[in-house]
């Protein structure tokens, strides 16, 4: 049974997902996946690197890996458990994108940003819908690389997470990772698509 913590109206803290174990086990996989540095997209444009708001490496996942990963139906739990929480948002299961986010050097960030826009027009079948991060890194071994929520009156408010822990949140909801001051931070950044809101 997962348990949970609301951190804003739509935000949840899901607590020890996975054990140190098992992060350092999906960090080890992740590292045979296709790693690239950071991008950005902008409205209606393709991925591109910009150093003034994302610095970084990302590690993407497979889709054969995603839909057998032994590891999928723990997100998937995370998912079920959001949607009867907080709401209950239409998905389409079986579309769904994952990445690991590396945080390896001094000053390495992610600017203010939203993993999906409520403009339909850049959406002409599916988007974005659910956005998680899981925390691969136990937060004592760094300093910086924070995600932090932001609020419609542009506070922002520090998920208090452990090695394990997902943070859930709609993929509208504004977010940023402050930049990194020592070590190297990971997590597992994961996408639910579904058709545009309604």
């Amino acid at each position: 049974m997962l348990s949970s913590v609301q951190l804003t109206p739509g935000t949840l803290v899901v607590n020890e997902v996975f054990t140190p174990e098992q992060c350092e086990q999906i960090i080890q996989d992740a590292t045979n996946w296709t790693k690239r540095k950071a991008e950005v997209y902008q409205s209606g444009t393709s991925a591109t690197i910009n150093p003034d708001t994302r610095l970084g490496n990302t590690y993407s996942c497979p889709q054969e890996i995603i839909h057998n990963a032994w590891w999928r139906s723990r997100i998937d739990s995370v998912a079920i458990h959001y949607l009867r929480k907080q709401y209950p948002i239409s998905l389409n299961w079986t579309n769904i994108e994952i990445q690991m986010v590396e945080y390896a050097d001094p000053g390495d960030l992610f600017g203010e940003h939203r993993d999906a826009h409520l403009t339909q027009q850049f959406y002409p079948g599916i988007m974005r819908k659910l956005s998680m991060s899981v925390e691969l890194t136990n937060p004592k071994h760094y300093t910086g690389a924070n995600l932090k929520i932001v609020n419609d009156d542009s506070s922002t408010i520090r998920p208090d997470t452990d090695q394990g822990d997902v943070v859930v949140f709609p993929s509208w909801q504004p977010h940023k990772v402050t930049e990194l001051e020592t070590g190297i931070r990971r997590a597992l950044v994961v996408w639910y698509y579904g058709p545009f809101w309604t």
